[in-house]
C-alpha cells in the first residue's frame, strides 16, 4: 500500500502532465464506473485537469481505500505508453521501475515497407556521419570521474545534490543510501554521515562556509550544519517545513524549495539563524511552478528554479518577480526534458541538467540557448546534480561524479 502523500504526489503528476487522457486512465482503473465520470466531465466541463484530480481522488481513491497504491497508478500509465508520466512518479515517490511488459514494448503502428527503407538509408547515413566524427574535443572534455559507491552501500548511489569547497572536497547528497558522502580532489573517501545521525534522510547540500556545509532532509523543519572535515554535526537550524527541500546558500541569501507544497522560500542567515523574506507559491508565481526541483542563486542574485511538471527553467528576482523562463529553443526545439539540477558559472551563464536527454545545456545568463555541453556522447547517462568550481563542471550521473573542463 501506498501512504496518502505518495499518492497525493503521484495525482499531482498525473494531472500536470497527462490529464487529457484521464478518461483512457479511468477506463483503465475504473472500467464499471461510467455513470460517475460522466458527471464528472458535467461538473468540471471546461478544466481537464479538476476532471483528472476529482476522479482520482473521489472515485478512485475512495473505491480503493487501503488497498490504493501508486504501484497501480504506474502500471496502468505503462500500459497507456504515458511513460514519461510514469518515470516521474516512480521517481518522486522512490518506487523501483516495473519491468516493461511486452504490451509496451510492441510498435503502437506498423511500418510501410517504404518507410522500413527509408529508416534504414538515414540510419546508415548517420552511422557513416558518427565513425567520421573527430572525437579529440570529446576525450580532452571528461578530466576524471569519482566513482560514488562505497562497500557499505546497499543500494547504488543516487545524488540528489552536489558542492564543492576551496580545497577541491567534494560533499553529496546520497538518496537512495540515505547518507552524505565526502571525498578529496583525488576521489578518495574521506567521511561517511548517515541519515540515524541526521535523524532524517538527507536531500540537498550547500557550502555554508570554509568550514561548514549545509544539508537540507526530507520530511524536516531543520537544516543540519555538518563540519566539512569529519562530517560531524553540530548544529540545527529551523526552517518552514518540507518534504522534499531543495537547498541553495548565495553569501547569506538561503533559498529552500518544496516539491510537494510547490513553495520557494527564501531567507537571511544571520548566526545560523533564518529570518523568511519571501515565498513565491504557486498563487503568485506567474508562470506558475508546478513542482519546483533544484534551485540556485547566481551571482547577479537571480533566483533559477528547474520545474519537473512544466520541464523549464524560471528565473525570478529574490523579490519573486519572475524574469525568464526556459523550456526550448527560439524555434521551439529542444525541449528539456526532467530538468534537474541547475547552476551558473563565473560569467552567470546558466548550466541546466536534461535529465532524460542525456545532456547538460548552456544558456546566457538572460536564459537564451547557447549549446549543448557533455551529453550522452561525452559518457553521460541521465545527469542529476551539478555545480562549477575551479573553473570545471561537476556532474553527476548514474553511480558516478563526472569533471568536465
Amino acid at each position: 500500500m501506498s501512504s496518502d502523500i505518495d499518492l497525493e504526489k503521484a495525482f499531482d503528476i498525473i494531472c500536470d502532465k497527462s490529464c487529457d487522457r484521464w478518461e483512457d486512465i479511468a477506463q483503465k482503473l475504473s472500467p464499471g464506473n461510467q455513470t460517475r465520470i460522466a458527471s464528472l466531465k458535467q461538473e468540471y466541463r471546461d478544466n481537464l485537469r479538476q476532471q483528472c484530480y476529482n476522479y482520482l481522488t473521489r472515485v478512485w481513491w475512495e473505491e480503493q481505500g487501503d488497498e490504493a497504491s501508486v504501484q497501480e497508478l504506474c502500471r496502468v500509465l505503462g500500459e497507456l505508453r504515458l511513460n514519461r508520466t510514469k518515470s516521474l512518479v516512480e521517481k518522486v515517490c522512490n518506487i523501483s521501475p516495473a519491468k516493461i511488459s511486452k504490451e509496451e514494448l510492441e510498435p503502437q503502428s506498423s511500418l510501410t515497407q517504404e518507410e522500413v527503407t527509408h529508416l534504414s538509408d538515414r540510419i546508415r547515413t548517420l552511422e557513416t556521419k558518427l565513425s567520421e566524427k573527430d572525437n579529440t574535443i570529446v576525450k580532452r572534455l571528461v578530466y576524471s570521474t569519482i566513482n560514488l559507491k562505497l562497500p557499505s552501500d546497499t543500494k547504488n548511489p543516487w545524488i540528489e545534490d552536489i558542492a564543492v569547497d576551496e580545497a577541491g572536497d567534494v560533499f553529496v547528497t546520497d538518496h537512495d543510501n540515505n547518507c552524505v558522502k565526502c571525498f578529496d580532489d583525488k576521489g578518495q573517501n574521506k567521511w561517511i554521515t548517515h541519515s540515524r545521525n541526521l535523524n532524517k534522510p538527507p536531500h540537498n547540500v550547500s557550502l555554508v562556509n570554509k568550514k561548514f556545509i549545509a544539508v537540507t532532509k526530507e520530511s524536516s523543519n531543520f537544516l543540519d550544519i555538518l563540519r566539512t572535515n569529519d562530517g560531524v554535526k553540530v548544529k540545527e537550524v529551523e526552517h518552514e517545513p518540507c518534504l522534499q527541500p531543495c537547498l541553495t546558500i548565495r553569501s547569506d541569501t538561503v533559498v529552500i524549495s518544496d516539491a510537494f507544497t510547490r513553495k520557494v522560500h527564501i531567507y537571511k542567515m544571520f548566526n545560523y539563524n533564518l529570518t523568511k523574506v519571501h515565498t513565491i507559491s504557486p498563487l503568485m508565481a506567474k508562470p506558475l511552478i508546478w513542482l519546483p526541483h533544484h534551485v540556485h542563486v547566481t551571482s547577479d542574485q537571480k533566483l533559477l528554479v528547474s520545474d519537473w511538471a512544466t520541464e523549464t527553467v524560471q528565473a525570478f528576482t529574490l523579490q519573486g518577480d519572475h524574469i525568464f523562463t526556459y523550456g526550448a529553443d527560439k524555434q521551439g526545439r529542444r525541449q528539456l526534458s526532467y530538468p534537474y539540477g541547475v547552476c551558473s558559472d563565473p560569467a552567470n551563464n546558466i548550466l541546466v541538467a536534461d535529465n532524460m536527454n542525456n545532456r547538460i545545456v548552456l544558456l546566457t545568463p538572460d536564459g537564451q540557448f547557447v549549446k549543448d555541453l557533455p551529453t550522452k556522447e561525452d559518457v553521460l547517462d541521465e545527469p542529476l546534480a551539478l555545480t562549477v568550481a575551479h573553473g570545471q563542471l561537476y556532474v553527476s550521473a548514474q553511480s558516478s561524479i563526472h569533471i568536465f573542463q
